[in-house]
């Protein structure tokens, strides 16, 4: 699109959902410096790179099985940083998808950001230590160095020390980082001595986010009060995009605006700029709502508020250049926010129009005559008249009526910056591509198919084949990561009888082995348990009861209160006022999560080592007896002797007609008290949950493992 013709007036926010990006779980996201890319932390672990032109996964980088807390960008955009809750800090090299360096901390990573200006270095909070700057090795071989940093230094007001950084963020340009801390400060600190230079108490809460906006001249955070809080920063040597403050100008970091919403007192899930640091962004944590809010960072006021569905926010961030924003919701589902933008054709064409409508055009009769009749009866040529005007034209034209051929090339001052001026703005993601393409590709012809240039600058010649050498260029086919995790993970097949092993099957880790989702669980219960209510309650109002409609006494003169018919709810036999009615209390789910659902309490069972998997469930006897004295000798009962009942869900595989074994376990199963057997095809989430054991055999394995599996 052509930035000149965009209307400078137009506002900076989008305005409605235009894209949803399926991500099951994902928690929180960041766009790259030059919002190309969107990058996705999981709460499996992984780290997804989705492509903004395409809206693909360009790539799946695994972090490991602990559940990420967030990411940072390089400036490069080549870099990518990710940490977990484990205390573990990856650097990603997205040109070769390897990792670049590892750090593991003892504590819990809080935040963590990458330098704006030197990709090899980045800071770290920590939950119960002091923050740390690492620097990465000049090769792979060379271990990283850890520095802490000390934010309780001399000169630095003793009442706002704070016991650990919960939040952090570089300047413009990595001269100061800013860090929050769990006792309501913001301290600046100077990357090149590490110290303290200047400290504000903001409140007595914990501040959990801060960011600064595009210029460095201010900074926004939000705290555990649930106010939003802008602060206006002069330090020495701080540039920003209009001035460099001078070196001599006292340090001071200030409140110029803060935000909140008195009435409902929500928390917020993020503080962020706009793209041009005019309006604080931020999303709220309130019950089932998806709104972010825009306020005019000058004066406070609530611009505008985009409302999403009906679910709850995580995460939202906002793009570096553009008006658009992306939020994801407890789903995992990623909404991309934007405007159509209007496009102002009169700045090439000063007698454009636009119109609002169509209108009616009433050709004249003579519009395509060469010849025309003047009012004097001659004629006159009118493409020589045409011709000859345009050479006067050109021959009388100053300098002020030559064409100028407008640049679209050059940098437009409102949408560049000096920050974004780098060696390394000019990398690519490449695409990567499977050997399976590359042995499809090689059958194609390049006369059939686009031929773009290669890597050093030389074009393929028609008639040649693409081979895997020559292949550097996107190909049509869908590129997937390769998982360094295996798919599936091991358990043990049992004896029904003995409880013996006999076999180690491979199960599927996306089934067994998938993150706990304890919000989506409680989702499937609740619908579970309103399918099953009968709703046949039912009481008689007072057009039901008996008795009679008549006046039971005069209106007036009794000395006693007006009353009626005898029916009415007060006396006793009449009907019930706002009584239960017959009615369906059942709700609605969406089969993807309830399916999420079944994974989680199933993933739930085998960690916490409750899931047997049998070969068959084949018993000889149908007796009670001797089905209570096999459970209780595999472990599976409670003996007699601790008066407490078994919690044992069998979950096999049955047909329309049972075999004689499981009619055996049927009848010697229905009359003990908390064994309960359901077919497999009709497994619940509440039913697997409430009970301590789930026993399977194969088959009943093999179905939901062919139901369940992600596609």
């Amino acid at each position: 699109m052509n930035r000149k013709l965009l209307d400078p007036f137009e506002p900076e926010y989008p305005e409605s959902i235009e894209a949803c990006l399926d991500d099951e779980y994902a928690v929180k996201c960041a766009f790259s410096h030059n919002g190309s890319f969107l990058a996705t932390a999981r709460s499996d672990g992984w780290c997804y790179i989705w492509d903004m032109d395409t809206l693909n996964v360009m790539r799946k980088l695994n972090h490991g099985e602990s559940a990420l807390l967030g990411l940072s960008w390089s400036r490069s955009g080549r870099y990518i940083l990710t940490y977990d809750e484990a205390g573990v800090c990856i650097v990603w090299d997205l040109r070769t998808e390897r990792i670049r360096a590892r750090v593991e901390f003892e504590s819990a990573v809080a935040c963590a950001r990458m330098h704006p200006r030197n990709s090899m270095q980045f800071v770290v909070c920590l939950a119960r230590e002091a923050p740390c700057l690492v620097t990465i090795g000049s090769d792979e071989s060379t271990p990283p160095t850890v520095i802490p940093i000390r934010i309780s230094a001399e000169g630095v007001d003793q009442k706002s020390k704070a016991a650990a950084s919960t939040c952090c963020c570089f300047g413009k340009k990595g001269v100061y980082v800013f860090f929050g801390t769990s006792k309501g400060a913001v301290h600046a600190v100077l990357m090149q001595t590490l110290n303290v230079v200047c400290s504000t108490k903001l409140s007595a809460s914990t501040v959990n986010t801060i960011s600064r906006n595009p210029r460095g001249s201010d900074i926004v955070t939000s705290s555990s009060d649930r106010i939003l809080r802008v602060c206006e920063v002069f330090l020495p040597g701080q540039a920003t995009r209009r001035k460099v403050v001078p070196e001599n100008t006292p340090p001071s970091i200030s409140v110029t605006t803060k935000i909140q919403d008195i009435v409902n007192r929500v928390h917020w899930a993020q503080a962020l700029f706009s793209a041009s640091g005019d309006y604080i962004v931020s999303g709220i944590q309130h019950k089932a709502e998806h709104n972010i809010y825009i306020w005019d960072k000058f004066t406070g006021s609530l611009v505008k508020m985009l409302t999403g569905p009906n679910e709850l926010l995580e995460d939202c961030t906002v793009h570096p250049l553009r008006a658009i924003y992306a939020s994801i919701s407890t789903f995992g589902i990623i909404y991309m926010w934007t405007r159509v933008p209007q496009q102002n054709w009169n700045a090439f064409a000063p007698g454009f129009k636009e119109l609002e409508e169509n209108i009616d055009f009433a050709e004249p009769e003579d519009i395509f005559d060469r010849r025309l009749t003047k009012e004097d009866g001659g004629t006159v040529d009118c493409i020589f008249e045409r011709i000859q005007q345009d050479k006067r034209d050109a021959a009388g034209s100053d300098e002020s009526d030559i064409n100028v051929e407008v640049d679209i090339t050059d940098d437009d001052p409102l949408f560049s910056d000096s920050d974004t001026q780098s060696d390394d703005d000019e990398f690519v993601l490449p695409v990567l591509v499977k050997s399976d393409d590359l042995s499809m590709a090689s059958e194609i012809p390049v006369s059939e198919s686009p031929m773009p240039p290669s890597q050093n600058g030389e074009t393929f010649e028609p008639g040649l084949t693409i081979t895997e050498s020559t292949v550097n260029w996107p190909l049509p086919q869908q590129v997937r990561a390769v998982n360094p995790l295996p798919p599936t993970v091991q358990a043990w097949m049992m004896d029904f009888e003995t409880n013996d092993p006999i076999d180690i099957l491979d199960i599927e880790r996306s089934v067994f082995a998938a993150p706990i989702r304890t919000d989506i669980v409680h989702r499937a219960v609740t619908y579970e348990r309103n399918m099953k209510r009968q709703g046949t309650h039912s009481s008689r109002t007072r057009s039901e009861v008996r008795g009679s409609t008549r006046k039971i006494q005069p209106q007036k003169g009794t000395g006693h209160a007006r009353h009626g018919s005898r029916r009415a709810p007060q006396f006793v036999g009449g009907g019930k006022a706002h009584g239960p009615i017959p009615r369906s209390h059942a709700t609605d789910i969406q089969r993807k999560v309830w399916l999420m659902a079944l994974r989680s309490v199933l993933s739930a069972k085998y960690s916490q080592d409750q899931l047997v998997i049998v070969d068959n469930m084949e018993v000889e006897s149908h007796r009670t007896n001797d089905m209570q004295r096999m459970l209780m000798s595999n472990g599976w009962a409670p003996p007699p002797s601790t008066h407490k009942s078994a919690s044992i869900m069998l979950l096999p595989l049955m047909g329309p007609e049972l075999s004689k074994s499981l009619r055996n376990v049927e009848l010697a199963t229905r009359n003990i008290e908390g064994v309960t057997m359901m077919n497999a095809s009709d497994a619940e989430v509440y039913e697997i949950l409430r009970h301590d054991y789930l026993i399977m055999d194969r088959n009943a394995l093999n179905l939901l493992q062919s139901l369940l599996k992600p596609l």
